[in-house]
């Protein structure tokens, strides 16, 4: 899988990010948990283009981080239905 450019709209700012299956599979092996704001921390910083860095830190300083995360994880991964059979 190629690396997915990724905006993401938080509040009236436009987070711009690059995330890449390296990225997502070193995130999730980072957490752990009783630790699961540095990882993601890390990992949005990791993919967060420069420009968008201070804006971010702007919203992970308000205690945002979580909320941003799990929409670049959703958007990042594919929607797939799985059902085990019986």
């Amino acid at each position: 899988m190629d690396a997915k450019k990724i905006v993401l709209e938080v509040g009236e700012a436009e987070l711009h990010f690059t995330v890449s299956l390296d990225d997502y599979n070193r995130f999730v092996n980072e957490t752990m948990p009783a630790d699961k704001i540095s990882p993601s921390l890390r990992f949005l910083r990791r993919c967060v283009d420069p420009k968008d860095a201070a804006a971010l830190k702007t919203f992970t300083d308000q205690g945002l981080t979580m909320d941003i995360v799990s929409a670049l994880v959703e958007e990042f991964r594919p929607r797939l239905e799985i059902m085990a059979k019986k």
